[in-house]
């Protein structure tokens, strides 16, 4: 196995558990990424512009390995925030500080489930991409719901959620403004190199700003 955001090469990943989950060959013991965020950087790195020197990049919640990554790349202006995690600043994703039409690139990776106010968030996030800039997300996706299913509260059972993402994840995007491209990571390589990389199957959403 070999972790394509720190280097480290070894005879597996570690697993990850917890209530309502268990991934086998998921955690980096390197840098502890887990399997959706080596996909993440999969997809940034073959399908975007994300790291070429003059992209603007906006990451809520960040992943430490990749900020890293982001922030030693030389002539990118990256910023990551959150309301309560590691990040560079504090930020609200339905209030954002930043301009309008300033962002190209924005990652939102397992956020909007947390969200109570996704409409606010998407929104938001709309606002402030360039037109034709891109926002790449991801969410628990339950395959076998047609619709996603609003909780009234934060559920416990399901790593305190707001809500659980159905089929309909990618029309929800649509709704506010966004072109979605489903992309599943891995594709343009063989079977052997996304077991050893350790990527996750579930699919990255690339919603471009329709403006």
């Amino acid at each position: 196995m070999a972790c394509i955001l720190c280097g480290w090469t070894g005879r597996g990943f570690y697993r990850n558990t917890g209530p309502g989950y268990d991934e086998l060959n998921s955690v980096c013991p390197g840098c502890l990424a887990s399997d959706r965020y080596r996909s993440l950087f999969a997809v940034l790195r073959e399908r975007t512009t994300a790291f070429t020197a003059g992209s603007r990049v906006v990451e809520v919640a960040p992943l430490r390995s990749l900020e890293t990554i982001f922030l030693n790349s030389s002539g990118v202006d990256y910023t990551s925030f959150d309301l309560e995690r590691h990040a560079m600043e504090q930020g609200d994703i339905t209030a954002m500080r930043y301009a309008d039409s300033s962002v190209d690139w924005f990652i939102c990776f397992h956020v909007l489930e947390h969200i109570p106010d996704e409409a606010a968030a998407l929104d938001e996030i709309h606002r402030v991409l360039r037109p034709g800039g891109s926002a790449l997300f991801q969410v628990p996706v339950d395959w076998q719901a047609a619709c996603t299913r609003e909780y009234p509260a934060p559920d416990p059972r399901d790593v305190g959620h707001v809500r659980r993402h159905g089929r309909d994840f990618g029309q929800r995007l649509a709704r506010h403004g966004f072109a979605i491209d489903q992309i599943v990571p891995g594709l343009d390589v063989s079977p052997r190199q996304v077991a050893r990389a350790g990527l996750s199957p579930e699919p990255v959403f690339l919603a471009t700003a329709i403006k």
